[in-house]
This record gives C-alpha cells, sequence and structure tokens, in this order.
C-alpha cells in the first residue's frame, strides 16, 4: 500500500505539475502555464505556425480556441502585453496562431526563441494525457491517496494488524498511527513530481536546435579568432564578404526568407551576447572598403546575395570574399546601441564609417519598391554619401545600386528590377520617410534640411544618381543585343562570343 500509494501520487502529482509553473513577478510567486519552448514561428500559406520543441501535448476539448502569451521570443508583438493571440490545434506540434477576434494574424511574427503559454486553468485543460490533465492528474492523485487513506484506516483496524505479514510491522491495534509515513510519502511524491518537471522542461530548453546552432557557430568563430577583443567604432569594424556568406550558409535552415529583424533577435544577440561584441569584433574585424545601407525589412537571403553580386563586380586584390563591408547589424555592438549611435549625428558609428579615407563607395540595397528610402536612417547614409562624394578622390565609386540580381551601375541587374527601381524612384518624396525613433526621424530631417540644402534637392540628386545607373545599365543591354543579333547573323555561330544581361 505504501509503494501503490506513492507510485499513484506521484504520477498524479507530476501529471499536474507538467501543466503548471511557478514564476516571479515582481516580488509575487505567480502560479501560471506550463511553457511550451519554441521551436519556431513562421509563416506558411497566409497562416501564422508555432512549432514546439518536442511537441506541446495539447488538444482542443471541443473548444475553438484558447488564449495564449509569450515570452522572451523578442518580437515586439508577440511579447507586447497588451496584445491578445488565441491558438488551436493543428499538428502533434503545431499550433495556428490567431487575433484576438479568433481570425489569422496578418503580421509576420517569425522567432526561433522564447516560450508560450496558456493561463494555468487553460493549461490543465487542454493538457492531453491521454484525457484533460486536470482530470487524469486529479483521478490517479485520488488512487494514491484512497490507498495511503486505507493504510491510515487499517493501522488502527484489529483485523488488518491480525493479517499483516509477521516480521513486517509491529502493530499497535488500538494505539498506532501511520500519519507520519502517509506526511513522508507525500512529501516524496511532490519532490519527484517537481524533479520530473524540471527534468522534462531542462531537456526541452537544451533540445531547442537554434541555440544549438548557434553554440556550434561560436567554436567556428573561436576557431578563426582566439581571442576577440573589442575596438573602436566606426570604420575598423567590417567583415568579409565570405564571412557573410558563410553565416548565411550555417543558419540557412533558419534563416528562409526572414528578414534581418529576425537575424538580429534570434542570432546575432544571443551569438555576441557571452562577450557584448559586435559580430564584427568577434569574428575578426577589418577596416572597411565598402559602406552598406540597407532597409532591415528585406529578406536576409537576398541581401547576402546583392553583397556577393556586388563583391564579384568589385573584387579587390584578394579576391571578391575577402572584400570588407560595413554593415551596421553586423558591424555595430547590438547590446550597446545607445553607444554607437552617440550623442549627436557626427558621433554615429554610421558617420565615422562613412567619413572613412579608405571606403571605396557606398552600396544600397535595393529592390524594386526602393524601401530603403523609406526609412530615415537610410535616407541619413545617403544623404551623407552624397555629400562626402565632393571629396572624392579618383577610383572613388559614390553611391552603388545594388540587387540580388547584380549591381544597376553596371548593368548586371535585371532589367524588370532595374526599371522598377527608376518608376519608383520618380514618384518617391524622401521627405515621407520615417524612423520607429521619433528623435531620429527629427534629427536626420534637420540634418537633410540645413545640410544638404532640402529634400527637393536630395530627390534631384537620387534621382541623377539612379538616372546615370540606368543609362549604363542601357549600354550594356544594347551591347549583349547587339552581340546577340551577331551571332544569330554569323554564319557559324559557334564563333561568336555572346553575353547576355537581361
Amino acid at each position: 500500500l505504501v509503494f501503490g500509494g506513492f507510485s499513484a501520487l506521484a504520477c498524479g502529482l507530476a501529471v499536474l505539475c507538467l501543466h503548471l509553473d511557478m514564476v516571479v513577478r515582481g516580488w509575487r510567486l505567480c502560479l501560471v502555464g506550463r511553457p511550451l519552448q519554441i521551436r519556431d514561428v513562421y509563416s506558411e500559406h497566409g497562416k501564422t505556425i508555432l512549432q514546439a520543441v518536442f511537441g506541446h501535448r495539447l488538444r482542443m476539448w471541443g473548444a475553438r480556441s484558447f488564449s495564449i502569451t509569450f515570452h522572451g521570443t523578442k518580437h515586439p508583438l508577440l511579447d507586447a502585453s497588451d496584445v491578445h493571440f488565441r491558438a488551436r490545434v493543428i499538428g502533434p506540434d503545431r499550433l495556428e496562431l490567431l487575433d484576438g477576434q479568433h481570425e489569422a494574424v496578418e503580421r509576420r511574427l517569425d522567432t526561433s526563441m522564447g516560450v508560450a503559454r496558456l493561463s494555468p486553468a487553460r493549461s490543465l485543460w487542454h493538457g492531453a494525457c491521454p484525457l484533460p490533465a486536470a482530470c487524469m492528474g486529479t483521478f490517479i492523485s485520488l488512487i494514491g491517496g484512497a490507498m495511503l487513506s486505507t493504510l491510515q484506516m487499517a493501522g488502527q483496524s484489529e483485523i488488518f494488524g491480525e493479517l499483516l505479514p509477521w516480521g513486517v510491522f509491529e502493530v499497535d491495534q488500538v494505539d498506532y498511527d501511520f500519519t507520519d509515513v502517509i506526511v513522508a510519502v507525500v512529501a516524496a511524491a511532490l519532490l519527484f513530481a517537481i524533479v520530473a518537471t524540471s527534468l522534462s522542461r531542462f531537456r526541452s530548453h537544451n533540445k531547442a536546435p537554434l541555440p544549438a546552432q548557434i553554440k556550434i557557430y561560436r567554436r567556428v568563430l573561436r576557431e578563426s579568432n582566439l581571442k576577440p577583443q573589442s575596438c573602436d567604432k566606426g570604420p575598423g569594424r567590417a567583415i568579409q564578404a565570405g564571412q557573410l556568406l558563410d553565416f548565411l550558409s550555417h543558419f540557412q535552415t533558419f534563416v528562409r526568407d526572414r528578414s534581418m529583424y529576425y537575424i538580429v533577435s534570434n542570432i546575432l544577440e544571443p551569438l555576441t551576447a557571452p562577450e557584448k561584441l559586435s559580430f564584427a569584433e568577434l569574428a575578426g574585424p577589418g577596416m572597411l572598403d565598402w559602406f552598406v545601407s540597407h532597409y532591415w525589412g528585406h529578406a536576409f537571403c537576398d541581401f547576402c546575395s546583392s553583397i556577393q553580386k556586388h563583391a564579384q563586380v568589385a573584387p579587390g586584390p584578394d579576391g571578391w570574399r575577402h572584400q570588407r563591408y560595413w554593415i551596421c547589424s553586423f558591424s555595430n555592438n547590438q547590446h550597446k546601441v545607445k553607444e554607437e549611435l552617440g550623442s549627436t549625428w557626427s558621433q554615429s558609428s554610421f558617420y565615422l564609417a562613412l567619413l572613412s579615407p579608405q571606403r571605396r563607395g557606398s552600396c544600397l540595397v535595393v529592390d524594386e519598391a526602393a524601401l530603403p528610402l523609406t526609412r530615415s536612417w537610410c535616407l541619413f547614409e545617403v544623404a551623407q554619401t552624397v555629400e562626402l562624394e565632393k571629396r572624392l578622390q579618383a577610383g572613388h565609386h559614390g553611391l552603388v545600386f545594388c540587387t540580388s540580381s547584380g549591381v544597376v551601375n553596371e548593368g548586371h541587374a535585371s532589367a524588370e528590377v532595374s526599371l522598377g527601381l527608376a518608376r519608383r524612384l520618380s514618384t518617391l518624396r524622401l521627405q515621407d520617410a520615417d524612423a520607429s525613433d521619433p528623435n531620429d526621424h527629427a534629427m536626420i530631417k534637420d540634418f537633410v534640411v540645413h545640410e544638404m540644402g532640402g529634400f527637393d534637392k536630395m530627390n534631384t540628386e537620387i534621382r541623377t544618381r539612379i538616372v546615370s545607373a540606368l543609362r549604363n545599365a542601357k549600354g550594356v543591354v544594347l551591347n549583349s543585343f547587339e552581340s546577340l543579333e551577331a551571332a544569330l547573323c554569323s554564319t557559324d555561330p559557334r564563333k561568336v562570343s555572346i553575353r547576355v544581361s537581361l
């Protein structure tokens, strides 16, 4: 009875504990639902999917959906306390996220970290093993309690005392009390449940795939840079094109079509957290060749492709993979952003990098929507490039338009992207650019008005440069058509070398 009561009670309590948790909020100890370790949150066919590590073990049990909260995802919308989400089960390890009105979530919520929680009541009800956890855990615990109660009553029974085997118990048939034994059994069962729950959650946390890949990549970086050290912000924190592409290759499974927002919060910040350095300092920094201006909302794969295409048409003496690029997310210390920005624009790491005499030019990574020019910081970088062109020496490339299909200035970008970019810039008003921080927006607007002669002048400057780039592209396309025409008219087309850039 002691062993059976302990086993049943321990199992029942373990079922309940697995679906509950205690967290400290301020000075309070709060009871919450069990944490679901997030493996991934991604978009698929218009739906937002949450994939849990080791599965979620949840059932709907007739409900349309249930409320769910998030913690530690590094996504501002998911972690916001005033934004409400709901979820419904669509697979053994997948939940579909809904808004507060049970509708599909329209915004992307990409993350591969943090936890999701149900309320304590919902966690106990929707947890399945295979009945609702509240029912299953309570039922098993009651069986264990009943067995221990039988033991308590049996200890006071004359008949039971006669039935006990000799040498096992010495029973005082009138006064013997099993209270101490029962208390010890209950305490041991509760301790067992807590330990089992903790081990289960520890195993779940350590099996999350992205943290494991980050640990592996840290070892790779340490092999090439044994003693990473801090260095001055600015032009000395550039990374090689090859380092950027190796980074993409290692995390390709997680990157997919995600943007720089995901890269910074889910990979770069955890990767550099132990040393509190920038990625460039961790990987091995160098003096920049090119400054990169881009929009964080672009797909990171397209961004890397744009840098690769540019490096291949503008290689240095050591080859294109060794070309060094100053990229804010990789070159700035993401743990000390305020220090990187400085108190004025002239103290910012962006300006210091742009001011470097080693800078061969500025790469504006764009697509046909020209989204970088709708962001105030990108506008500031372009404005600084235009202003600094007045001091350029021979061999400086100025502003270069880079796309995932090639460099527009070199005529290597696709015709569709080049023409789409031109159409967008013909109607784009730089004064409509916005920033997440109102102070940054005001500072950059003031710079354009007082240092650059106003937004009308800036609009003209940008359009002049894209016109020059398009003329180059037009020349390359016409030469390609002429080569194609010559090949088609030739009596021996195999003797004609053709290079078509369309």
